[in-house]
């Protein structure tokens, strides 16, 4: 712990315009990350797990397009269950407990008739994802009411940060287990484990505290009625207008992830520790990229920052995979994309809160998560599609296409013609 704790005091030094609350907040926020980590570490290993299983390609797609549906009609209940409670750590509490009890669950699969196996899986993770919603929720809704605008990016891209190292230091580790634990027990220690581990870290969540936050106000009046004023889509064009970049750049990315790792897996024949691997130079380059970002101010370069850094993210990526049949070769392009992914993800976590209003946020987040699992249900249909029709290889190279499109549509949309931001700063106000 001390040495944690000479760490923080390195990347978050007295004096640097927070309060003590701010601080305090900061410190459990990053704390419980690489708790909140772990478990989608593991999700990494569900197509891997799905394969090994006998899963074809339609059933891998569902494992990304199953979790995505539940959110479309669930996300809009669970946003009005993450409003109507009293401090947003509670929801992001219970489901997170929720998540990982369910996860541990998975361990139960290999026990299953063999033609069940597949889908079982597909099933479960789909569950899964019903508390998983709501703890995103919570956690975007909390991360917003416990910083102040100044310090928001800052300690986000920190926590984000620590994720990736996490990632960094464990993706190997479970590649590994995977390749030198004979399958089915790899599987069954993996989510077992991590499931135990992380659910013993739950009670971290619970010693976040933030302002009460506000009420929605009434939409109607004394008589019942509601009152005129102008649409839904005028009042709030500049929310409409991001989300449409964020559609087809959730799209892209969602359609290619699949199929990357059916590439990875069945054409070049990567096991578990290349998986791994994989996985972890990504997050390599994400913590670089979310420490770089969340303290860079970029002036009146940012949206073409931004242009620059997702067209690699959700176009060059997918494009530069299909292209590539070498390993090692995408180990290292997935450092780059991880680069690119912390200013991408940032900007767009930021920007989120900017145009949407406080006193109805986790409305206007749940809105925002409907997109964004409606472009991660529909993807993998399209992208497994393509792939049993033209092959893996043209289909990544299609989805990054859409995925340049998406970049573009952000850059164009996403930001309109409003004053330049900066991609987070610690400025003086």
């Amino acid at each position: 712990m001390k040495l944690w704790q000479r760490a923080w005091a390195r990347v978050n030094p007295p004096g640097d315009g927070a309060d003590a609350e701010e601080r305090r907040n900061a410190w459990w926020f990053a704390l419980e990350a690489p708790f909140s980590q772990l478990p989608f570490a593991v999700s990494s290993f569900y197509a891997l797990f799905a394969i090994q299983l006998g899963a074809s390609n339609a059933v891998v797609g569902w494992l990304t397009s199953g979790p995505a549906l539940v959110n479309l009609l669930w996300i809009i209940p669970a946003g009005a269950l993450v409003q109507a409670s009293k401090n947003y750590a509670h929801p992001f509490a219970l489901g997170a407990f929720l998540q990982r009890l369910l996860m541990m669950s998975l361990a139960l699969v290999p026990f299953l008739p063999a033609a069940w196996r597949p889908w079982s899986l597909v099933v479960i993770v789909m569950v899964v994802a019903v508390p998983w919603a709501m703890r995103n929720l919570a956690f975007q809704a909390i991360s917003g009411e416990m910083f102040s605008p100044r310090n928001f990016n800052r300690y986000v891209g920190l926590r984000w940060a620590i994720m990736s190292v996490t990632d960094v230091l464990t993706m190997p580790i479970l590649g590994r287990l995977m390749d030198v634990v004979r399958f089915p027990l790899n599987f069954q220690l993996l989510f077992g484990g991590v499931g135990l581990l992380t659910l013993l870290a739950v009670g971290l969540i619970l010693r976040l505290r933030a302002p009460a936050h506000p009420k929605p106000a009434r939409r109607g009046g004394a008589d019942g009625q509601k009152p005129a004023g102008p649409p839904f889509w005028r009042t709030y064009r500049e929310f409409i207008l991001f989300e449409i970049g964020v559609m087809v750049s959730y799209l892209a990315l969602n359609a290619s992830a699949p199929i990357a790792r059916i590439y990875w897996v069945r054409d070049l024949q990567a096991n578990g520790a290349w998986v791994g691997a994989l996985t972890a130079a990504a997050s390599v380059g994400m913590m670089l990229g979310t420490l770089v970002w969340s303290r860079l101010i970029v002036g009146r370069r940012l949206r073409l920052l931004v242009l620059a850094l997702s067209a690699i993210y959700f176009g060059l990526n997918a494009l530069l995979t299909s292209a590539l049949n070498n390993l090692a070769a995408l180990v290292a392009l997935g450092v780059v994309v991880g680069l690119a992914a912390g200013s991408a993800e940032l900007a767009i976590f930021n920007r989120m809160f900017r145009v949407s209003p406080r006193e109805r946020r986790p409305f206007f987040l749940s809105l925002h998560n409907v997109v964004a699992n409606g472009a991660a249900f529909v993807g993998p249909f399209i992208s497994t599609y393509l792939a049993d029709t033209w092959g893996t290889r043209p289909a990544l190279a299609a989805m990054g296409a859409v995925g340049l499109a998406g970049a573009a549509l952000i850059y164009l949309l996403g930001w309109g013609k409003g004053p330049d931001e900066a991609i987070p700063t610690v400025a003086a106000d």
